[in-house]
């Protein structure tokens, strides 16, 4: 079975372009909701199909304007919207685990600069087992990195950035554990910890072998710049929320409510999660679409 998602180049464009700048990011949404993904692909077995359509001739084209002066398109016209290209790819994997991912590509070509963060995509996961993957949580494993383990061969992991700023990451292993680096196909030796770059969407496959338990932390340090941005965005959130209280807006409080729980989840450092709620919760965008002003 193939889930068969439609996103759009240069998507903020387009809505900016059709009146719509304030649309609820569906595209992002769709990527970010493993219940919804899972459908299709979480069984390890189903296909993942990216899709991205065409918009050179935009219908929406800025009126006295020549007819190609305000399209969405740019050198390659079929790849994923947003800052990064890897974004849909890393995060449909690490949340759906599908067993293929096809790539809809025609009547363009690929930006060279794009290049690299397909072919580490690509590297992962041509590297990795199907199967079922679990992400795995407890003490000393930071929240803001996705490690995950093959259900089905426990010596498969992944270490996964699907966000849009640098992490710098420490694994620490048992004594005794055998780490490869799958990328690579060479050993680590990851006695004091293994130090890794992971860009924005960045992604390390790797097998750890060697008792029960062979990954026993992971340390992130996140880009600062991108922690500023992110904060301001929350402040940003809390100030509408108030507004929309002071104002007497019907579901004001439970907007605040929505935000309150993130600001919680910043005070826990857990940063990955308030930004996936900011930029593709599907739940909390349909209910700040309705009270927006």
């Amino acid at each position: 079975m193939v889930i068969y998602t439609m996103v759009g180049a240069d998507a903020e464009k387009r809505r900016w372009m059709a009146g719509q700048a304030r649309e609820m990011p569906l595209e992002r949404a769709m990527a970010l909701e493993p219940t919804y993904l899972n459908l299709f692909a979480g069984n390890g077995r189903g296909g993942w199909d990216l899709h991205c359509i065409f918009t050179e001739n935009w219908p929406v084209a800025q009126a006295g304007r020549w007819l190609w002066s305000a399209n969405g398109a740019w050198v390659a016209y079929h790849w994923p919207p947003g800052e990064h290209f890897a974004d849909y790819w890393t995060n449909a994997l690490v949340r759906a685990h599908p067993a293929l991912v096809a790539y809809n590509w025609h009547d363009s070509n690929l930006d060279n600069r794009l290049e690299p963060a397909l072919r580490r995509f690509a590297r992962a996961w041509r590297a990795l087992p199907n199967g079922h993957y679990d992400r795995l949580h407890g003490q000393g494993l930071d929240r803001n990195l996705f490690v995950q383990r093959c259900r089905e061969h426990p010596e498969f992991y992944l270490a996964a950035n699907p966000w849009p700023w640098h992490a710098e990451v420490v694994l620490r292993f048992a004594e005794g554990t055998a780490v490869l680096d799958l990328h690579l196909d060479r050993p680590v030796a990851a006695g004091a910890g293994w130090r890794l770059d992971l860009p924005p969407f960045g992604i390390q496959a790797f097998k750890a072998s060697g008792g029960v338990q062979p990954l026993l932390a992971c340390e992130v340090r996140i880009d600062e710049a991108a922690i500023r941005r992110l904060q301001a965005d929350l402040e940003a959130e809390e100030l509408l929320a108030q507004r929309l209280l002071a104002a007497g807006v019907e579901g004001a409080s439970e907007f605040a409510g929505q935000v309150a729980r993130l600001r919680g989840l910043w005070n826990e450092q857990n940063y990955a999660e308030v930004q996936d709620v900011l930029s593709g919760g599907y739940e909390y965008h349909r209910l700040r679409q309705k009270l927006e002003p």
